[in-house]
């Protein structure tokens, strides 16, 4: 036997010993993940009677654009110092933007006071919600940790762009710990915190009429904005 041979079982032990080392592994394993998803809205609007409501057209709530970053369904953390991490072994539900277009319809819904629809993609004759998700995500501040929500919209009445108005909402909440529980319900809190903020913008904007039935001759359409379909 050559020394080759005589070296292949001492070789083989060798490795079966670093696979039973502590934090050792031959083999890649996936770190496992729990998965959270936002609280249900919470509300103290009591809505109107149907015979005391007045017409509105349908709000449309489109998907908000995000950086690379932000659309996943990773729980990200700000450093101070600009850096961007992902909290390892939890995730969302859902993409960070799907996440929080379904939480504002949710209110809108809960809310009662305007009727909704989510399409991520056309824009019709109703009332458009578009915006760009800016940050969503927990924050380290010194000795403080925050959770912020930077969320620009606006509203487009029946696909007009420049027809309706824009604002930047920005909502942070306080996490009392480091706990996964306690920072799931810091973002739930401050997820119902904007959504609260959002609903009573929108109520409060006037809808702008049109001369006329959507796509009828004589009557020009301003070109849509063009939102990216996922």
């Amino acid at each position: 036997m050559n020394d080759a041979l005589r070296k292949r079982p001492a070789a083989l032990a060798a490795l079966l010993l670093l696979a039973t080392l502590p934090g050792c592994s031959l083999l890649y394993k996936q770190e496992p993940a729990a998965t959270y998803q936002l609280s249900l809205p919470r509300s103290t609007y009591t809505a109107p009677s149907a015979q005391a409501q007045p017409q509105r057209p349908v709000l449309v709530i489109h998907t908000p654009v995000s950086s690379r970053v932000l659309d996943s369904d990773r729980v990200i953390i700000a450093q101070p110092d600009g850096r961007l991490a992902a909290w390892a072994g939890l995730r969302w539900a859902d993409n960070a933007p799907v996440l929080l277009r379904d939480r504002l319809t949710e209110a809108f819904i809960h809310d009662a006071r305007q009727a909704v629809r989510v399409d991520s993609s056309s824009f019709g004759s109703e009332r458009n919600l578009v915006g760009t998700l800016q940050a969503f995500q927990f924050e380290q501040r010194g000795n403080a940790s925050v959770v912020a929500i930077r969320l620009d919209l606006r509203l487009d009445d029946h696909g007009q762009p420049g027809k309706g108005a824009s604002r930047r909402f920005e909502v942070e909440r306080t996490v009392i710990s480091k706990r996964e529980a306690d920072v799931i319900a810091a973002f739930s809190a401050a997820s119902d915190a904007l959504a609260e903020q959002v609903i009573g913008w929108v109520a409060q904007q006037p809808v702008t009429s049109i001369a006329g039935p959507a796509g009828a001759a004589g009557v020009p359409r301003a070109a849509p904005a063009e939102i990216v379909p996922r």
